[in-house]
């Protein structure tokens, strides 16, 4: 990788560029990929996959290194890792989720935090103003993060098995999130954890608004990205402005 970005830059491509996508990617997804991305940067348009795996009790985990182990986070653990800005945990998001609900899975060294996955029991926010949900049985997974010092060994996906488990403990029986189209390595890792493309949602960002949209299949499973306070449903926007008012309380780091 390093051998290819410095090659890239003596050649006068920069990273993301259209030139070092299709060196990266080929002319068919180079180009694909540039459109896209200059679509969400200056058209306020984001478009990404939806992807869902079946559960399973007795998931096969690829080979991870022996050194790890992996369980739920507790919200005393969450609340410190939140001090590490190495982990991109900050204290108003951690608090936020904890009073939601939303469960932590963790990958440790020792009592060292390595990485960790989020599971939402309900909705969950995506960026200011934004938040994704999806039906029961699907359980909307979030905010995948290994800490530099382990990637590589296998485990994102270990955790994602893992947390997998127990999600099944309360009623799930398929994991979905999104991913962007063109962001092709992402898709690539999907895929080998056995999850498949079911639809496609996303929205346009204008004038500081949110119009969301998705195709009818990723409708049907009850996948979308919605405004906050702007849900159809009254109960929702009333669980929404609690946790909104959780989000912004007490230290904020």
């Amino acid at each position: 990788m390093m051998g290819c970005m410095s090659r890239s830059n003596r050649c006068g491509a920069r990273p993301g560029s259209l030139r070092a996508n299709i060196r990266r990617w080929g002319w068919l997804r180079g180009l694909f990929s540039s459109i896209v991305t200059r679509a969400a940067r200056y058209l306020g348009v984001h478009i990404h996959t939806v992807q869902a795996c079946l559960l399973t009790e007795n998931p096969q985990y690829p080979a991870a290194f022996s050194e790890f182990t992996f369980r739920q986070i507790q919200p005393a653990e969450l609340l410190k890792a939140s001090e590490d800005p190495e982990l991109d945990l900050s204290r108003r998001f951690v608090r936020a989720a904890i009073d939601r609900g939303d469960l932590a899975f963790g990958a440790f060294v020792g009592n060292e935090l390595a990485g960790y996955v989020w599971r939402a029991l309900d909705s969950a926010p995506h960026v200011e103003g934004l938040w994704v949900k999806a039906d029961k049985p699907y359980n909307y997974t979030y905010k995948a993060f290994v800490h530099p010092n382990y990637r590589g060994r296998r485990v994102s996906p270990v955790l994602h098995l893992f947390s997998d488990v127990a999600m099944i403990g309360h009623n799930y029986k398929y994991r979905v999130g999104f991913v962007a189209v063109n962001n092709f390595s992402s898709l690539q890792a999907c895929r080998r954890m056995g999850c498949e493309t079911i639809g496609y949602a996303g929205y346009l960002h204008w004038f500081g608004r949110y119009f969301p949209f998705r195709t009818r299949a990723a409708g049907r499973i009850g996948f979308e990205f919605y405004e906050l306070f702007r849900s159809a449903s009254v109960k929702d926007n009333n669980e929404l402005r609690h946790s909104a008012v959780a989000d912004s309380a007490g230290d904020i780091k």
